[in-house]
């Protein structure tokens, strides 16, 4: 009862009080425990043989009074709750055994997943939401609530001691309960951290009528973009989601501008081998090379000098230079009128268009959807390569990425032609020692 006499004092998304909250779900027990970050308050659910909370937590995220926070919670916590709810009048006669064999038999399930029951749960969107975990990290970058304890040097990082795939004795409740607890806590610390970043996610809903409150910031960039064709070509997303521009065999011959022409024999030779290099999409692909007294890697992910520490000093006619690339592949897909063949040049034309609006809001010091822009156009790379992906055309990928490296190296000849010293390197930027 104590939630509907909030006092709003800290934050809020959506005008709703944020509640953080974590479970545990053993055969025979079900702990739910929620923080609310506007009146403190530490509150403990449980389904058990001493005590049967089912109906309070059903209750509690039906209120559509709060806005829930969990880590790992979208693709976890959430299912699990809303299997609860949706199969509350199931449960509900059953003794708390029963609930609890059959609410263990759901989490097996969503744990294995892919699954339709996982698939519906995952998606019900019965009470509103957002996960820390897929905010904070890109799917090959995320990590345990453990593993970030440690990180924000959380002050009791706590392991459960017990086996997960086992009854709980009853002496052993509360040690749970208590367990949970912590997590909660070390969830909220990290909520408070990621303040800004949830203020950059709700501009980005407030401009763009999107929630990408759960994204990361690739993922919240590519949904503005995606929002942003849809609305240029008046599409449904359901019209483009199946749409690809798959291939068998990369060409380089084909993926090579004409225009790129080298006066060193090390760049010609260079050249010559990559117009002969054919090779499928998903193939490894590097070439090692000596240039300007540099050994070079040349890959289907970037151009990279391969450097030795050193200390540079320039001399007193000397400057020590480090340039890079605006935005180089969106700025080189808007200047060659490049898009994923089957979304047209339409989506060219939305990528210049959030390019003119980034620079627009910088000038404007709009930092937040700046910001928000800057993930837009750079998300694009990525994204090109994987098949799941909308955009998805490994042609492009390359014609991209082969020939941005290609122009560097062409820049770096011109910057060694003039009498420059190149001290390292990369597919966007390069640091040089050049007489005044």
């Amino acid at each position: 009862r104590h939630y509907s006499r909030i006092k709003i004092r800290i934050m809020k998304i959506y005008n709703k009080p944020v509640v953080v909250y974590d479970i545990e779900c053993f055969s025979n027990l079900f702990v739910c425990v929620l923080y609310n970050t506007e009146s403190k308050k530490l509150v403990s659910y449980e389904i058990s043989n001493r005590k049967n909370d089912i109906g309070k937590i059903v209750n509690l995220f039906k209120l559509d009074m709060f806005y829930f926070c969990g880590y790992n919670s979208k693709f976890y916590d959430d299912p699990l709750i809303n299997y609860i709810i949706m199969d509350y009048d199931n449960l509900y006669n059953k003794s708390s055994f029963e609930q609890n064999y059959l609410i263990k038999n759901v989490r097996n399930i969503i744990i294995e997943k892919p699954s339709e029951i996982w698939s519906t749960h995952k998606h019900a969107n019965i009470f509103h939401s957002f996960d820390l975990m897929a905010m904070s990290f890109s799917k090959k970058n995320r990590c345990g609530l453990k593993e970030l304890e440690v990180t924000m040097n959380f002050e009791n990082v706590e392991e459960f001691q017990g086996d997960f795939n086992k009854p709980v004795h009853n002496d052993k409740i509360d040690e749970v309960i208590q367990y949970c607890k912590n997590d909660v806590l070390a969830t909220n610390r990290l909520l408070e951290l990621k303040k800004e970043d949830i203020q950059l996610r709700l501009d980005v809903g407030k401009t763009y009528k999107i929630n990408v409150l759960s994204k990361d910031n690739v993922n919240m960039g590519m949904n503005i973009l995606k929002k942003a064709y849809l609305d240029k070509t008046n599409k449904q997303w359901d019209d483009i989601k199946n749409l690809r521009s798959p291939c068998e065999i990369i060409d380089f011959n084909e993926v090579i501008l004409p225009f790129i022409h080298y006066s060193s024999p090390e760049l010609q030779k260079l050249l010559v081998e990559l117009k002969n290099t054919k090779i499928k999409p998903d193939d490894d692909f590097e070439k090692h090379f000596i240039f300007g007294g540099i050994e070079h890697s040349f890959s289907k992910g970037g151009l990279h000098s391969i450097n030795k520490p050193e200390i540079i000093i320039p001399k007193e006619n000397q400057t020590l230079r480090s340039d890079d690339c605006t935005s180089m592949y969106p700025s080189f897909l808007i200047n060659f009128d490049l898009y994923p063949k089957h979304l047209g040049h339409e989506f060219t034309e939305v990528l210049s268009d959030l390019t003119q609006e980034r620079i627009k809001c910088k000038k404007e010091n709009n930092k937040l959807r700046a910001e928000a822009l800057k993930y837009a156009i750079n998300g694009i790379s990525g994204n090109l390569q994987y098949q799941n992906s909308w955009i998805y055309d490994p042609f492009l990928v390359f014609k991209l990425r082969i020939n941005c490296q290609l122009l560097m190296l062409l820049l770096v000849e011109k910057l060694i032609n003039i009498g420059a010293r190149i001290i390292q390197e990369n597919t966007d930027g390069v640091e040089y020692l050049i007489d005044k």
